[in-house]
Order: C-alpha cells, then sequence, then structure tokens
C-alpha cells in the first residue's frame, strides 16, 4: 500500500507529464497550421498567376506569412 506522500507525489508527476504532452501538442498544432497556410498561399498565389489576375508587389500580411512560416521552421 503506497503512502499519502507517495500517491501525491506520483499524481503530481502525472499532471506534469500531462500538461507537457498538451504544450507539445499546441506546438505541433500550430506548425501543421503554419505549414498548411503557406501552401494555402502557394495555391492562391499560383491560381492568380495561371489566370493572369492582378498581383500586387507582396507587402503587408501574405508577404509576413511567409517570413513567419520561415522563421518558425528555422528556430
Amino acid at each position: 500500500m503506497s503512502s499519502p506522500a507517495r500517491s501525491t507525489v506520483s499524481a503530481a508527476s502525472g499532471g506534469a507529464v500531462s500538461a507537457a504532452e498538451d504544450v507539445a501538442d499546441s506546438i505541433d498544432a500550430l506548425y501543421r497550421k503554419d505549414e498548411t497556410m503557406a501552401e494555402l498561399k502557394f495555391e492562391v498565389m499560383e491560381a492568380l498567376r495561371r489566370t493572369g489576375a492582378y498581383m500586387p508587389k507582396q507587402h503587408g500580411k501574405l508577404s509576413e506569412l511567409g517570413q513567419a512560416s520561415k522563421k518558425t521552421r528555422n528556430f
């Protein structure tokens, strides 16, 4: 039979592991989102290019999105 102190430590350790896994899952989800957004941007740019649609110089949010995805992957 385990002591109450040992049970408390075990429960706390389990909680820490669970929290660490939650953080890791959240980070993975952010990377997947970032990669998905970069792919979507590429597909939109390709569709605009193929149709001959007007494409202004990249600035603002679209170029920042591309830069953000590069920064997160290169740590």
